[in-house]
């Protein structure tokens, strides 16, 4: 009997545990699409300043397009 108890017990912990854990995933899969979110949105909008269309590595610059990919001027 007293091993019957102590399984429950075990149980009833190994399930508190997991929600636990299960409860962490989903915040950390929310702060994952949280930045995904905000990391799109700073890219568009550097895009958009440099000129840049998706998937080409040149950009517009004041004196026309140059193949520089990390600078804007």
């Amino acid at each position: 009997m007293a091993s019957l108890l102590s399984l429950q017990e075990e149980n009833q912990l190994l399930q508190q545990e997991l929600s636990r854990v299960e409860d962490l995933l989903a915040q950390s899969r929310a702060e994952r699409d949280e930045l995904a979110i905000k990391y799109n949105a700073v890219n568009e909008s550097w895009s958009r300043l440099c000129g840049w269309k998706l998937g080409s590595w040149r950009h517009r610059s004041p004196e026309g397009w140059c193949g520089r990919a990390w600078s804007c001027g």
